[in-house]
């Protein structure tokens, strides 16, 4: 039996911050092209992951200033005030492509948990978008006091699961968080990477395969990762 690790925010779930961003700027009479701004905000995501985790977990005040201005100079535009920007992003929602892949997970016969760096509503969440029948367990960072990529909240959830770090695999769209966290427990990892045409592949452990969307992922993550064709341009 094997079992799957599945990270929420990014993975399985987003807000569409792009289009309230894009439709702030028509009501100033400045058109963006929505994908440019999409575009733009997934770039940003992945910069924030990689150069500043301790920003990117945090997602406070000081976060957001630097976030939005990042993305705004990326469009050529000065950022909005603070206060416009927080307000952007409204309800998440479920990626296209995410009850198809847990379904796929299951019906291989995986066992599936959630791992995310979160507080208490992620329950809430997951209910809400009906996600949470498809997990055994889910590990909450605020609730484990342990937040990814800390080892321990991998291995909290292998134990949770009767399983061995060995026979779990993580998948997540943060190579840090995810991928090297996982790694770092001894489990296998495959990387979310669902725009190589808007950001660079992020630098991840040489045996982590990438695939560019959840259910590729999955039937990654059910295979060797050697078998996985990689992007062109991810380091050997």
């Amino acid at each position: 039996m094997q079992a799957l690790l599945f990270d929420l925010g990014g993975t399985l779930i987003d807000r569409r911050r792009d289009r309230d961003c894009a439709r702030w700027w028509a009501a100033q009479g400045v058109r963006v092209e929505p994908r440019a701004v999409a575009a733009a905000v997934y770039r940003a995501d992945h910069r924030f992951m990689e150069e500043a985790p301790d920003l990117w977990h945090a997602q406070g005040p000081a976060f957001l200033r630097r976030y939005w201005a990042t993305v705004h100079r990326m469009l050529g535009l000065p950022p909005p005030p603070a206060d416009v920007c927080a307000a952007w992003g409204g309800s998440w929602l479920r990626h296209p492509d995410a009850v198809a892949a847990l379904t796929l997970a299951r019906t291989r016969g995986a066992r599936l948990a959630l791992v995310s760096n979160w507080d208490a509503t992620g329950w809430d969440v997951l209910r809400g978008l009906d996600l949470l029948r498809h997990f055994e367990v889910v590990a909450l960072s605020a609730e484990l006091g342990r937040e990814k990529p800390d080892p321990a909240i991998f291995l909290w959830t292998a134990a949770r699961l009767g399983l061995p770090p060995d026979r779990c695999t993580h998948i997540g769209d943060n190579a840090w968080d995810d991928a090297e966290g996982a790694s770092g427990a001894g489990m296998g990892a495959v990387l979310l990477h669902r725009h190589p045409e808007w950001a660079p592949l992020p630098r991840v452990p040489s045996h982590v395969p990438v695939a560019g969307d959840l259910r590729l992922a999955v039937v990654a993550a059910l295979r060797s990762a050697a078998a996985l064709p990689r992007f062109a341009g991810q380091p050997a």
